[in-house]
């Protein structure tokens, strides 16, 4: 028994049969039949290229490996945003628009409570050398940003930065 493949696998093997199947329906027409097979060819390029770019082109930020969820407040504006890495300054991408905030600045406060420990809290105050104009300064109220059977992990504080684009 042959084992399943991807989707990537499976979309191959269905266009593979429908150009199969479209070469066979346009082999009766005789003149002109390769140039309408030529035809075919390249729009059946264009539908499987389509179909393999979009999945990249629409890649979801929410479901990375190091994703943290975060809720803030940013002017009057309540913002919901993902971070995926771990990096002192990773962007976070707004879930609402296509839009990045950059961060440039941070006063936040991050508590790793281990179960059945103590709490351990680490705060960051750190803030990029070079001076950003234009900025806003978002608000993060207290927050579980994960739970599990190590423990919980909290954040507050403030963030300072910019959205993209400007």
């Amino acid at each position: 028994m042959a084992e399943p493949c991807g989707a990537e696998c499976e979309l191959e093997k269905v266009l593979g049969r429908l150009r199969r199947e479209a070469f066979e329906l346009l082999r009766p027409l005789g003149k002109g039949r390769e140039m309408k097979r030529s035809i075919l060819g390249i729009a059946v390029a264009v539908v499987f290229a389509a179909a393999v770019i979009a999945p990249v082109a629409g890649a979801d930020p929410t479901r990375g490996k190091n994703v943290t969820h975060i809720h803030a407040v940013c002017g009057s504006q309540i913002v919901n945003v993902v971070v995926n890495g771990n990096g002192e300054f990773t962007p976070a991408h707004d879930l609402a628009s296509t839009s990045v905030f950059i961060p440039t600045s941070f006063n936040t406060t991050f508590t790793f409570t281990p179960t059945g420990g103590s709490p351990q809290v680490d705060l960051d105050t750190s803030a990029k050398k070079a001076r950003v104009a234009n900025t806003v300064t978002c608000t993060i109220p207290l927050q579980t940003i994960f739970s599990g059977p190590q423990g919980t992990g909290t954040i507050q504080g403030t963030v300072t930065g910019f959205f993209t684009p400007r």
